[in-house]
């Protein structure tokens, strides 16, 4: 991927300037912790090395373009936080391409939902139900901000708002007959904690930002 890239910039930039690039992604400490163990981080990286080899080279290809949306794809089923990248990209491309990214834009979405859909029928025939927005992506902020947010505001000790809000959620659970143990159910479970999470945030926008 790094050959890759260098490839690509050096056509447009200083050779030595581009070196220095690749010998820094080489060697760089975080980068280097992920790969020597091999965990989905280093696909992850190598994929995002591969996009930015795409997006620097400004030559218009459509095969280039429907590649991309893959490997957008194949970042999203590494990393949830990815789902996001297409926008920024898409705008990207407007800025270089302009009238064209009207030919450009689709392709990448294309190549995007051709992934995204693939995992949605996969977890469909698996649950009974279309999805592919990670669970990580709907507890997130139950398990990371609520918290803070509710101890600041009611000015109570997080271990004390924590015992509250299971409470609350073992009421909820309760009265909807939920089962954690069935995907189905799992999948209403985490939909209420982003959206009681939302709500929080929502109810306190001071003490959120």
């Amino acid at each position: 991927s790094l050959i890759f890239l260098y490839l690509k910039i050096s056509k447009k930039y200083d050779k030595n300037i581009c070196l220095i690039i690749i010998f820094f992604l080489s060697i760089e400490p975080s980068i280097m912790l992920f790969h020597s163990s091999f965990w989905s981080e280093s696909i992850f990286f190598t994929l995002l090395i591969l996009c930015l080899g795409l997006i620097i080279d400004d030559h218009f290809n459509k095969k280039k373009f429907f590649l991309l949306g893959i490997l957008l794809g194949l970042l999203f089923l590494q990393r949830s936080v990815a789902i996001y990248y297409i926008i920024f990209i898409l705008c990207y491309l407007t800025f270089v391409y302009k009238k064209k990214t009207i030919i450009a834009a689709p392709l990448v979405i294309l190549g995007y939902l051709i992934l995204v859909i693939f995992l949605g029928i996969n977890n469909l025939k698996r649950s009974g139900v279309f999805y592919f927005e990670p669970t990580q992506a709907k507890d997130g902020l139950h398990n990371y901000l609520v918290l803070d947010i509710l101890s600041i505001h009611k000015k109570k000790d997080k271990n004390k708002i924590k015992q509250n809000l299971d409470k609350d959620i073992q009421v909820w659970i309760a009265q909807n007959n939920i089962n954690i143990e069935i995907e189905k159910d799992k999948l209403k479970y985490y939909d209420f904690l982003k959206k009681n999470s939302l709500k929080i945030i929502m109810d306190h926008p001071l003490t959120s930002l």
